[in-house]
C-alpha cells in the first residue's frame, strides 16, 4: 500500500493537503513524537560531556548561543557520582568571555545538516541573566559528602523541559555541586531546530 493523501486545516486556517506514511500492510497511518521525527528528517542534535572533577560549592556553566532558527530546546539529561546540586537555566547572560566552542553532532547521521546553536564549556559570566528554569539532583545515596552511603552511589536526572529558545539569544546552563565533596558530572542536551 503506497502512502495516503489526507486533507487537514493547518495553523493557518487554510486547507492543505499532506501525504503521510501508510504502513504497507494494515493502511494505518503511522505517526512518531515530534523529537523522533525530527531526528529523520535531519534537525535533531546532541551534546554530551564529562566533567571529571567538580569541587564542593564550585560551579559547572555551558553557554548556549542560538543563530538565526529557532531552536526547540528539549530537558537535559545530568548524571552525578553524588547528588545534592543545583541545577539553573538563564537567558541572556552577561558575557565576559565565551569559553571552548564544543562539537555537538545531527543525530541522524545521514544528515549534512548542521547546528545553527553554538555551545560553549567554561565560559566567563560576569551575570547570570533571567532565570528561566531550576532543577535540583538531591543526594539520594544517603551519605552526603561526595559519594557516602549506598554503595551504588550516583544519580542520573532529566532535568527540566522543552523550551523554544528565541534567536540570536545566550543561555545559560549553572550546575553547583553542594555534595560535600568533589564529584564527577555528565551531561547531555538534545535540541531540533526547524527553520
Amino acid at each position: 500500500m503506497a502512502n495516503v493523501l489526507i486533507q487537514a486545516k493547518s495553523s493557518a486556517d487554510r486547507k492543505d493537503v499532506v501525504e503521510v506514511l501508510a504502513d504497507p500492510h494494515s493502511g494505518a497511518i503511522i505517526t512518531a513524537e515530534i523529537e523522533h521525527a525530527q531526528i529523520h528528517a535531519g534537525n535533531g542534535y546532541s551534546l554530551s560531556g564529562k566533567v571529571a572533577t567538580l569541587a564542593n560549592t564550585a560551579t559547572m556553566q555551558i553557554l548556549a548561543r542560538t543563530g538565526a532558527i529557532p531552536v526547540h530546546w528539549r530537558a537535559a539529561t545530568m548524571t552525578v557520582s553524588d547528588g545534592d546540586c543545583d541545577i539553573y537555566f538563564y537567558e541572556s547572560p552577561t558575557i565576559t568571555a565565551d569559553g571552548s566552542l564544543e562539537t555537538s553532532f545531527n543525530k541522524n547521521r545521514l544528515s549534512t545538516n548542521t547546528s545553527t546553536l553554538d555551545i560553549y564549556s567554561t565560559p566567563t559570566i560576569s551575570a547570570n541573566g533571567t532565570e528561566l528554569e531550576y532543577g535540583y539532583i538531591p543526594d539520594a545515596s544517603g551519605g552526603g559528602g561526595g559519594g557516602g552511603g549506598r554503595s551504588s552511589g550516583g544519580e542520573a536526572q532529566r532535568v527540566g523541559g522543552e523550551w523554544i529558545l528565541a534567536p540570536n539569544t545566550e543561555y545559560l546552563v549553572t550546575v553547583t555541586n553542594n555534595s560535600g565533596g568533589a564529584i564527577s558530572l555528565g551531561y547531555t542536551f538534545f535540541w531540533y531546530e526547524l527553520g
